[in-house]
């Protein structure tokens, strides 16, 4: 129920101060995204990422008792208040206005947060003022977290009245008593204020990728494959890498593999069957990225992924308004990621959906028929972890024929699971009124022997690199399959142009036009081959010899022990100490 409170009542829970900001006249209000201004009435603010994380994150869930929650962690542009303060803005005249945010309390020691009072009840609260009334919208209670990884973001909503009036965004004791005493600080998530859609706007865009999909894969997702007919597809794509990150990174900045930073540094001196450290790198400061082009445009940006080499540490998450790590199954990344497209109908959506899918370890949904996982008999992620040479990965993954189909088995029971998970969604949203522009990526491929060897980030072989890339709009993009060269680091200026969005300079890349030439490089192990050039004229393909000197040269990542644990599990690099 909306509450009223005479203003001076509400004034003398905070102790007023001018925090030099001007306030802001506009119809929509986006501080974290185009730097609209407030006021500071009381206590201090500042713009910053603020990161969540669960006690379960990076952690392998058959290790523990509860089952995990869906969101891992959740990445949000976000403004940091103190306790209490009381920030305000000006909106002039308007109607079927929305405000959306999340609050949540930052506990005592974590970044950002500084040393308080803990312990009662926190209230963050949302005023509507029009002269002397002061109407109360929404509130969110604010308790002490009983673990620093166990406070989530709490959803905050409301309806503004028409015509203009000023919006208070208050962060309080919940006992008026204790009102003056300075607490610990509250980050209000991405705070905004939003419209109802015009008639005509910019088309939504959504942006599946489905991990280590080979270009032949798509046979055992029917439904998707046909979804994908519908519209424009490359069936063998290349793509900029044999491992995700930068492959990302390539898709991210439209970059090849060896100009954006993101990767993994140089080798050191081999040493067989030794721990490897990976020295990983992030993209490179200053870079645009695909994001902050629709993010520019005026669009909701938001990316729900599984993957941790994703995790922000590597910069894939600049220009999302919200950066979040799912649980690794299919239904849920597709659960979290709707529930983020129907949160937001008032502004053009850019949303990235990354699916886990077919990644080792292969663990199809229960109850499919299938054979028995000759991988349980390796200890295949200690030795993913440790220094190996191509023929010592080909001697491990040696397995006979039948075991090598009762592989292939799993790995394409995942990818037929995936298929069962999104299909339905995607099938809904492209047959409403307004379609999406829907794009489909995999950042890699799988190898399952058929050189001999088993996975990917070894080799730049057809099966690791080529891939299946679409786009998807009825009644703009014409069905048709492309088999000419292409490459996915053109996926995103063609999806820019496609949607109308203006790309950073030298973004001219698009995948309906053959390319001359397609790198695919910076490997994750050491391999036989530092990569690969595809061509049209046989002349120019080639194979590039390995360098263990060379390797990414972005800033380097700063993994915290979640991460490692995170990273461990998929057999990457050796679990932090507990």
């Amino acid at each position: 129920m909306k509450t009223r409170l005479p203003l001076l009542l509400l004034l003398l829970l905070l102790a007023a101060c001018d925090g030099g900001r001007t306030p802001g006249g506009a119809a929509v209000w986006d501080p974290c995204g185009r730097g609209d201004a407030y006021r500071v009435l009381a206590g201090s603010a500042r713009e910053e990422r603020c990161h969540v994380l669960t006690r379960w994150f990076g952690l392998d869930s058959a290790a523990v008792a509860a089952p995990p929650p869906e969101i891992l962690s959740d990445t949000r542009d976000a403004v940091l208040v103190s306790t209490p303060s009381h920030l305000q803005v000006e909106l002039g005249q308007g109607s079927d206005r929305m405000l959306r945010a999340a609050v949540r309390r930052l506990p005592e020691g974590e970044a950002g947060a500084r040393p308080a009072a803990a312990g009662p009840e926190l209230v963050a609260e949302v005023f509507w003022r029009r002269g002397a009334a002061v109407l109360s919208l929404a509130r969110v209670s604010l308790p002490e977290p009983g673990a620093p990884r166990d406070n989530p973001w709490r959803e905050l909503a409301a309806a503004l009245p028409d015509g203009p009036g000023a919006l208070d965004l208050v962060t309080r004791w919940a006992d008026p008593a204790g009102s003056a005493r300075s607490g610990p600080q509250v980050a209000w998530g991405a705070p905004r204020v939003t419209r109802a859609a015009a008639r005509q706007r910019p088309p939504d865009v959504l942006l599946l990728s489905v991990d280590a999909l080979r270009a032949d894969a798509l046979a055992a997702a029917p439904r998707l494959h046909a979804l994908l007919r519908r519209g424009a597809l490359w069936p063998r794509a290349v793509s900029p890498s044999n491992w995700t990150l930068p492959s990302y990174a390539s898709l991210f900045t439209a970059m090849d593999a060896d100009r954006h930073g993101a990767g993994r540094g140089p080798l050191p001196e081999h040493a067989a069957g030794a721990a490897l450290p990976r020295d990983y790198r992030g993209i490179r400061p200053g870079l645009p990225t695909l994001a902050a082009a629709f993010r520019a445009a005026g669009y909701a940006t938001a990316m729900v992924h599984q993957n941790p080499f994703l995790e922000p540490w590597s910069g894939l998450d600049r220009g999302f308004e919200r950066y979040v790590r799912s649980a690794d199954d299919g239904a849920t990344g597709v659960r979290v990621a709707s529930e983020w497209w129907n949160s937001e109908p008032h502004r053009p959506r850019f949303l990235v959906l990354h699916l886990m899918g077919p990644h080792l370890p292969y663990a199809p949904p229960p109850g499919a028929a299938l054979p028995p996982d000759p991988l349980q008999a390796l200890d295949w992620r200690a030795f993913l972890a440790a220094d190996h040479a191509p023929e010592q990965r080909r001697a491990f993954f040696r397995l006979d024929e039948p075991q090598q189909a009762a592989v292939r088995a799993r790995y394409h029971a995942e990818v037929a699971a995936v298929d069962a998970a999104v299909a339905p969604w995607l099938e809904e949203l492209l047959s409403s009124a307004t379609p999406p522009v829907l794009a489909f990526h995999s950042d890699h491929g799988e190898e399952l022997w058929d050189e001999g060897s088993f996975e990917h980030g070894h080799s730049f072989t057809d099966a690791v690199v080529r891939i299946p890339i679409g786009l998807v709009w009825p009644g703009h993009v014409a069905p048709r399959v492309h088999e000419h060269l292409a490459g996915a680091v053109d996926l995103g200026p063609s999806l820019l142009r496609l949607a109308r969005v203006p790309a950073p300079a030298g973004w001219e890349g698009d995948l309906f036009a053959p390319r001359a030439a397609v790198r695919s490089l910076q490997p994750l192990y050491r391999a036989e081959h530092g990569g690969r050039v595809f061509a049209l004229a046989p002349e120019r393909a080639q194979w590039l010899p390995f360098d263990p000197r060379a390797g990414a040269d972005g800033p380097p990542a700063v993994l915290d022990e979640a991460l490692q644990r995170a990273l461990a599990e998929l057999g990457y690099a050796e679990a932090a100490p507990r």
